[in-house]
């Protein structure tokens, strides 16, 4: 809908009002009596959304399962979880139910909260549990950054030690930072479609969405490639030879998420600023370890984990990045509401 310019107006002595578009009340369904929500952004800007509609979301979501779309059953219920719907139901009648049972238990496994409550023959019904108040997105991110840096700091255990147990751990703690990434997404997806305040969900204006959902991917990918390291350590353990080369620039990226995510929980930009400065070093001596390490150490993919260790410190890049974005739009945002 393109900007339209309304009036305000004067009813009684001190009530101001200004209309609302025909065309957008219509689309959401508004009528005399209607309520909808208002809230003032830190910008001065003011926000007006429809009450949220709880009932589309309670009332639930129909996955009807046939042998064509058995192989998708996984991405169709985390998309209906990511939409926003509370209850999910899977009905199914010639497939078989093992195979259905296994599947809902995979994308089960992938969404926190997630959980068969209801179940007979040919049908099966999940629930979400976990949710905005109980879990913000704020609370998510600060597990789903505890839980990575976890396993970094194990990894570094690791390729000193050699232990596969602590290997084993962290590949296994990669699902539950999948599980919070989810999440994330889930509640900015509901705050797109008015169901979330911004306020609930620690959004001071909403083109910060944009950089949350680069910062929530960012993290997951270095987990990512810390469980890659993790798992071809764990296949090559007997044979491999780590070199100190390696565990230093390892060491190095590692110390660049952890400027970038604590930059990213606190906005911090001086956090920041050092995160971008330790990126511009490794690059320097991720060049020049390179070739000594692959010349010099007998490690199975050495190459695999370097590109991992690489990756790790530019994922990380991109957090500190969406960070200073996240940064400047606030201040930008206070700015704005002083000259008011």
């Amino acid at each position: 809908m393109a900007v339209q310019r309304r009036r305000v107006q004067v009813t009684g002595r001190s009530t101001f009002i200004v209309s609302l578009p025909k065309d957008w009340a219509l689309a959401w369904g508004l009528k005399p009596g209607s309520e909808v929500l208002l809230e003032k952004m830190p910008d001065g800007s003011l926000l007006v959304r429809p009450q949220a509609d709880a009932s589309r979301r309670e009332a639930g979501r129909v996955i009807r399962v046939t042998g064509e779309s058995l192989n998708l059953l996984v991405t169709e219920v985390l998309a209906a979880y990511l939409a926003g719907y509370n209850r999910i139901e899977v009905e199914y009648r010639d497939a078989d139910p093992r195979v259905v049972a296994a599947l809902v238990e995979e994308a089960r496994k992938r969404a926190l909260g997630l959980e068969v409550l209801e179940e007979d023959y040919g049908r099966i019904v999940l629930y979400t549990l976990a949710g905005p108040p109980t879990i913000s997105i704020g609370k998510a991110f600060e597990r789903m950054v505890g839980v990575t840096r976890s396993m970094l700091a194990n990894l570094s255990q690791a390729l000193r030690r050699g232990d596969e147990a602590i290997l084993e751990s962290i590949i296994e703690r990669d699902t539950v930072v999948d599980k919070f990434f989810l999440l994330i997404m889930r509640q900015l997806s509901m705050l797109l479609q008015g169901e979330l305040a911004p306020s609930d969900a620690g959004v001071v204006s909403l083109p910060e969405i944009l950089y949350k959902v680069i910062a929530a991917k960012s993290i997951e990918r270095v987990a990512d490639h810390a469980v890659m390291i993790s798992s071809i350590l764990k296949e090559t353990r007997r044979e491999a030879v780590v070199s100190d080369d390696l565990v230093e620039l390892y060491e190095s990226a590692r110390g660049i998420f952890d400027h970038s995510a604590r930059a990213f929980l606190e906005m911090d930009r001086a956090s920041a600023y050092k995160a971008i400065t330790l990126t511009d070093t490794f690059k320097a001596a991720e060049e020049k370890a390179r070739a000594s390490i692959l010349a010099t150490a007998y490690l199975p993919d050495a190459t695999a984990i370097l590109d991992s260790i690489r990756r790790i410190a530019a994922y990380s890049r991109d957090l500190v990045e969406a960070t200073i974005n996240v940064i400047e739009l606030r201040e930008a945002a206070k700015a704005a509401l002083a000259k008011q």
